[in-house]
């Protein structure tokens, strides 16, 4: 078996964003403290604003390298509660929700994203409310199939060891929430290690710190980490400084059940640097969130990052978008027509694909957009139905779908095609009863 291709990346340049927005409510807002960003599928974004109760939506354009050819607010929304939101993660085009990381709790809320509703609450486990003020949950990634959400602390707890220096890292917790009945389960933790400032100490100021500021998992289920820097250094540039890392958690030891990482054995996970420097401007700009976007002509990943312009506590950074090309090959599920990604392709995909047929935007893998054009069309279906197991042939034996095997190794029936659509249009009718009744809501 070959190995996976080492992920590869490269900075594409920044462009700014303005500086107002309008709500759900035609209200307009000003844009600023942007701290996280998620995608909507297609060119649509949607960004959170720290210690608020908005959300900013962007439309977003690319060059065909991966650089940005325009970034504009289309639209935002105004949430039920203000807290200090400082990341977000998106679901799906079905549920329609966004998931928002609170660093002063911490905790995981849950909002629709056009009404600003808040569905429901997770908390954060033990220990970590023993954070450092301002140095909580500062990166939120929910992985493909809504199977696991990922956060992290952004310093270490004050019960795991100091904070960041000139000398030295911190060690921070990287947490999965795995999916229960109704609702996010917390389960392993990792130790993550943090690298020091990235140029010594000026005494210019207090605010000088290295820590852990999002998490992105890519298609293919590879988990990357983004850190930030911000040191002086007489006039050694840049003062912001960003570092990407590919995750690796082989071998690491779950630390959930330690009270304390100060002085304790574990094995940290690995981490590989893929790409380290100023994000945007000429002395770097603090960047805080990062997320996967969509791909380009090429074939090739997008990664979007989004500055904080921190506000009049913060006269180097902007409002800004960064962009970043993934050059190395990153797959989709490999299993055309699996939505739900359990490993096989069957009726509940089939139920899947009858719930967001006709999507015309921001669909994707899970809501069986297969093609990856953000919208769910007979292209997807017939994609399903290729990949759907087929009639038992005149021996006797059940051949599988092409895709399960060999992905030109058989091709259904065309009665396998018109069940399938009548299958879709019984689920449809289905769904519209479905909506009417008062069912829990579901996590995928």
């Amino acid at each position: 078996m070959a190995c996976a291709e080492p992920v590869a990346v490269v900075h594409r340049g920044s462009a700014p964003l303005p500086a107002t927005a309008v709500d759900q409510n035609a209200a307009p807002f000003n844009v600023t403290g942007l701290s996280g960003i998620t995608h909507l599928g297609g060119n649509h974004f949607a960004a959170v604003v720290d210690n608020s109760n908005k959300l900013v939506h962007l439309e977003v354009q690319f060059a065909a390298d991966g650089s940005l050819a325009g970034a504009t607010p289309v639209g935002g929304t105004t949430l039920s509660q203000s807290r200090d939101y400082e990341a977000i993660a998106y679901t799906n085009a079905r549920l329609k929700t966004v998931w928002l990381a609170d660093e002063g709790g911490p905790r995981l809320d849950e909002f629709d994203l056009k009404t600003g509703e808040l569905l429901r609450t997770v908390a954060a486990p033990s220990p970590f409310g023993q954070r450092r003020n301002g140095f909580g949950w500062e990166s939120l990634v929910r992985r493909a199939g809504g199977g696991e959400l990922w956060t992290a602390n952004e310093e270490a707890l004050t019960v795991d060891g100091g904070v960041s220096s000139p000398t030295s890292g911190t060690t921070v917790r990287l947490l999965r929430y795995a999916a229960g009945d109704e609702s996010y389960v917390a389960a392993e933790q990792y130790a993550y290690p943090v690298e020091p400032w990235h140029v010594g100490d000026s005494s210019l100021t207090s605010a000088e710190r290295s820590g852990l500021v999002e998490l992105v998992a890519l298609p293919d289920g590879k988990l990357l980490a983004l850190e930030r820097s911000l040191a002086f250094s007489g006039l050694i540039s840049p003062s912001f400084e960003n570092r990407l890392y590919e995750v690796d958690l082989a071998g690491a030891t779950n630390v959930a059940g330690m009270a304390s990482l100060a002085g304790a054995t574990y094995t940290p996970v690995g981490k590989r640097l893929l790409w380290s420097g100023a994000a945007a401007g000429a002395v770097g700009m603090n960047m805080e969130g990062l997320t996967v976007g969509p791909r380009l002509a090429s074939g090739n990943l997008t990664l979007v990052g989004i500055v904080d312009d921190g506000g009049a506590s913060d006269p180097l950074s902007a409002n800004a978008l960064v962009a970043f090309e993934v050059t190395s090959a990153v797959a989709d599920p490999s299993l055309v027509g699996d939505a739900n990604l359990d490993g096989r392709v069957d009726a509940a995909d089939v139920a899947v694909l009858a719930s967001t047929y006709g999507t015309s935007s921001g669909a994707q893998w899970e809501d069986a957009d297969f093609d990856g054009d953000g919208q769910v069309t007979l292209d997807d279906l017939a994609a399903l139905a290729r990949a759907l197991p087929v009639a038992a042939n005149a021996s006797g034996r059940t051949t599988v779908a092409a895709n399960q095997t060999d992905q030109h190794a058989a091709t259904p029936e065309p009665s396998a095609v018109a069940l399938i659509a009548a299958a879709v249009a019984m689920l449809l009718a289905a769904r519209w009863f479905i909506r009417r009744q008062k069912l829990p809501r579901s996590l995928g």
